[in-house]
């Protein structure tokens, strides 16, 4: 169960950090939203990087809780964006069977 919430982690912050390349990328926006995306939204996936691959749960909720409210504006807007929310999801569901499976094998 670990090595799926492993993989699920892995996949949603890589799904982040390609959205957000990809609206970094779009002409036409400014160097505080440029700012705003790396703050909110990139190191939290850098985090969920290393939460995935160390095992660590509680490091990859602590970057769902500080991504997830902007996540879920850039989920609101049309186009691509919208799969900000998938990311949010797949973060929780990696966190959650991550700790799972260390309450599990402490037994």
């Amino acid at each position: 169960m670990s090595i799926v919430g492993r993989i699920i982690g892995l996949a949603g912050a890589i799904g982040s950090v390609f959205l957000s390349a990809l609206y970094l990328t779009t002409p036409g926006f400014a160097l505080d939203t440029t700012f705003i995306m790396c703050i909110f939204i990139i190191l939290p996936a850098i985090l969920v990087i290393y939460g995935s691959v160390k095992n660590k749960g509680p490091v990859i909720l602590i970057a769902l809780i500080w991504t997830l409210f902007h996540s879920y504006y850039f989920s609101l807007t049309p186009g691509v964006y919208k799969w900000f929310g998938l990311t949010v999801v797949l973060y929780l569901a990696s966190g959650v069977l991550v700790m799972l499976d260390k309450k599990v094998n402490k037994r």
